[in-house]
């Protein structure tokens, strides 16, 4: 298979051979979620979506200031 590195993201197709863009270049495009959904949405019929938890740091922030400031008074 020519591999030199690890992991290797790779498609086959279901008719002919597989081509290099057939093969995600980790090293060159990266390893995040994004990339490597764009990557199987381009060789397959599949659309995978992406979902982020939400950032809760600054409402946690938020309320320690607040219950810092209570504290103070």
């Amino acid at each position: 298979m020519k591999l030199n590195s690890a992991p290797v993201f790779m498609h086959f197709p279901a008719k002919g051979k597989p081509k290099k863009s057939d093969t995600m270049d980790v090293q060159r495009v990266g390893f995040g979620a994004d990339m490597i959904s764009k990557w199987i949405s381009e060789r397959t019929e599949f659309n995978i979506r992406v979902f982020r938890p939400p950032n809760y740091s600054g409402t946690v922030a938020l309320l320690m200031l607040v219950a810092m400031v209570k504290k103070l008074y």
